[in-house]
């Protein structure tokens, strides 16, 4: 029996809404970073806003039971690069990460947001 309720108990686990992240992210991103008066004198400004619009935006959106971490980086546009991440999180089954970005002729910024289910936040 304790079985069988654990069993439900794991299917029943929320995972972590990556799609609705990205797009929060994507608004947030473009609504800082695309005036093309972009000055490089207040970049950490902007990452800083950046990171804490987004972490708290989707804080607000989605479910508590989440703990959220964002890593904004900045990148000039120098001829061409690579660029190559990897993630683990520890439950598959409930965490999740999601990678997106904002470029314009000058500089790209990229975005991770990873959501660790974490029901103790509330």
């Amino acid at each position: 029996m304790k079985q069988n309720q654990q069993q439900a108990e794991l299917k029943t686990l929320p995972k972590f809404p990556k799609e609705r992240a990205k797009e929060i992210a994507d608004f947030i991103l473009k609504d800082i970073f695309e005036d093309p008066q972009f000055d490089y004198n207040y970049i950490q400004y902007f990452l800083d806003m950046a990171s804490k619009a987004i972490t708290f935006e989707i804080h607000n959106d989605i479910s508590s039971d989440f703990s959220v971490f964002v890593q904004v980086t900045l990148l000039e546009n120098l001829g061409q690069s690579i660029i190559s991440a990897s993630m683990s999180l520890w439950d598959q089954r409930t965490d999740d990460y999601v990678a997106t970005s904002y470029s314009t002729n000058k500089f790209t910024c990229l975005v991770n947001i990873y959501g660790v289910f974490s029901p103790e936040n509330k």
